[in-house]
């Protein structure tokens, strides 16, 4: 009897590769390999024999985020081979060998050794202070008290796997996936009922459980105390997840990149926010920028650029290059549909407002809506008086919602998720919560409308909030108690948008591929909404091996000319 034993994976995983390798001295193994559906064992044996190497498979490989599946199935004839895989270099949290052994490098899982803590000590510490540090082998690590001000800018570490279900909005799945061997992160909402009993804001926060061994050891100290989760900050925070249909992708990942085969750029070297990218022999090499070279990086002079060093680090890893766009939607930097011309120029075809083009007379939210016909200005006046609490919200300046986040938050003002003194981060964190657990077929249709407009001699057509905002509020005024309904209506109707544009550009030049990028992408709603409407006609790319952001940005600048006198972006080699 032949058998196939497979693990469904589109990218590499070092612990498979060599677990592959491992089970190739096994005399029932007679081939192996790494394919397009993942790793793969192939055996032969009697029935028993083969149920026995099945069960010493099962205990061998360890759970992965990046495992879609597994299965058995029978086989006629070898197609693997007996040539070993490549291995990638190892540097996983911790296994089931080591993680009772932390002071020893793991030869397994390839953790490194961590320094001996008095982990009693450490418990106590943090029980009588709220707080405790330690140096683990990613860095600097301080556990918190949980409270508003301990998560700002941190995630939340539970100290037991069991303590999920209830206190968080989590699949299974989600549940394994905190679990796997490679201990990521995953942005979810908590429930109401465990935001009140620690007094934290009812919104999504990077989940994770002990991604250490001092970690690991200190939340089981903790857990039996009573702690089930506190507030995590680290040097070098756990690479975090999230979904693309059934796949996998990382936003942001722990450790900088294998070097990339690229072609040669027109600058030698980048840095952006931490991330230094430089061209060595054929190859793009990452590495932390320092102090003085990240001093360097100017924000704002970068602004206009993001989505065309996104654009270009994607396409530099094609050996032929494809005619590709990127949907580039960022916080800090311009977000739009960009291409490439024949004149190696980058055209928006459409593109979100951003602050410093618009300019003008500071305009109120309320002012910009009234101006779209005789029936608008009645609008604000009745929706002003029925809820007057948010009348405040009405008078934000309406040419500082530029990003689609801030709009996200616009709307989840009006419609009433969010409070006026939620900041505009918190309002847009409650929305997308709320609309993660919405379970209906249908929504409104909220209207985007653009305006054309022209800068320096080039017209371009730029995203109109006014429109969607005065439905929600029409929509508001007729049901209050859809406010879930439209905040997913304004998401998913962006998405249709979106997809318009796409389309239109596709019949103006002929897309191989739409890339998406941008942080805004960790909206998760907005994630799935773009595949499923926008894949269905188009090939969708991410970023990968890249991200969404920082390494993205970094590699492209080295590819876009019209940075080579950016002195503040990179520098010369």
């Amino acid at each position: 009897m032949k058998l196939k034993f497979s693990f469904v994976s589109d990218r590499p995983i070092g612990i498979y590769a060599r677990l592959c390798n491992q089970f190739a001295v096994h005399p029932l193994v007679f081939g192996f390999g790494f394919d397009d559906n993942g790793y793969f064992l192939e055996a032969e044996g009697d029935e028993q024999a083969l149920s026995d190497l099945a069960e010493l498979i099962g205990s061998a490989f360890p759970l992965s985020c990046f495992v879609k599946g597994s299965h058995i199935e029978a086989i006629e004839a070898f197609s693997g081979s007996a040539t070993e895989l490549e291995v990638d270099s190892l540097a996983l949290p911790y296994c089931r060998h080591c993680v009772e052994q932390a002071s020893l490098a793991c030869k397994h899982c390839g953790s490194a050794a961590e320094v001996e803590q008095d982990i009693d000590a450490l418990a106590q510490t943090f029980i009588e202070q709220g707080s405790v540090s330690y140096q683990s082998a990613n860095g600097a690590v301080t556990w918190s008290h949980l409270s508003n001000d301990a998560l700002q800018g941190s995630g939340l570490l539970f100290c037991d796997a069991k303590a999920l279900n209830e206190s968080l909005h989590i699949s299974n799945d989600g549940i394994k996936t905190l679990g796997s061997i490679e201990k990521p992160a995953l942005l979810l909402s908590v429930r109401e009922a465990f935001a009140n009993q620690h007094n934290i804001e009812h919104r999504r926060y990077p989940v994770q459980l002990a991604a250490d061994k001092i970690g690991y050891a200190l939340s089981k100290a903790l857990y039996k105390t009573g702690v089930t989760a506190v507030a995590i900050s680290q040097a070098r925070p756990a690479m975090l997840l999230s979904q693309f249909g059934e796949r996998p992708v990382v936003l942001r990942p722990q450790r900088m990149p294998a070097p990339l085969a690229a072609f040669e750029p027109v600058n030698a070297k980048a840095t952006y926010s931490g991330v230094q990218a430089c061209y060595v022999e054929g190859k793009i090499h990452f590495s932390a920028a320092t102090a003085e070279q990240d001093l360097r990086t100017d924000t704002q002079a970068l602004a206009p650029w993001g989505a065309a060093c996104t654009l270009e680090a994607i396409r530099q890893l094609d050996r032929f290059q494809r005619r590709s766009a990127v949907l580039y939607l960022s916080r800090q930097h311009y977000s739009g549909l960009l291409y490439k011309d024949d004149q190696g120029q980058y055209p928006w075809l459409v593109q979100l407002p951003h602050t410093g083009l618009d300019g003008g007379a500071q305009l109120s939210v309320a002012e910009a809506i009234a101006q779209l016909d005789h029936n608008a200005p009645k609008l604000v006046a009745n929706f002003s008086k029925r809820y007057p609490e948010r009348a405040t919200v009405l008078e934000r300046d309406f040419h500082g919602i530029c990003q689609f986040s801030q709009a996200l938050a616009q709307a989840s003002y009006l419609v009433g998720i969010a409070t006026p003194s939620d900041s505009e981060e918190l309002a847009a964190q409650k929305m997308i919560s709320a609309v993660e657990q919405y379970q209906g077929k249908v929504s409104q249709r909220i209207d985007f409308k653009v305006n054309k407009l022209e800068q320096q001699g080039s017209a371009y057509l730029q995203v109109d909030y006014r429109a969607a905002f005065r439905a929600l509020m029409s929509y508001t005024l007729a049901d209050e108690s859809q406010q879930v309904a439209l905040g997913y209506g304004f998401i998913d109707s962006f998405c249709d948008f979106v997809c318009n544009w796409v389309e239109q550009l596709d019949m103006d030049i002929g897309l191989d591929e739409v890339i998406i990028a941008g942080d805004e992408f960790d909206n998760n709603v907005l994630l799935e909404r773009l595949r499923l409407r926008l894949g269905k006609n188009t090939k969708l790319r991410l970023p990968e091996p890249l991200d969404f952001d920082e390494l993205s940005i970094a590699m492209g600048a080295l590819y876009v000319p019209q940075l080579a006198s950016s002195d503040c972006v990179f520098s010369a080699a």
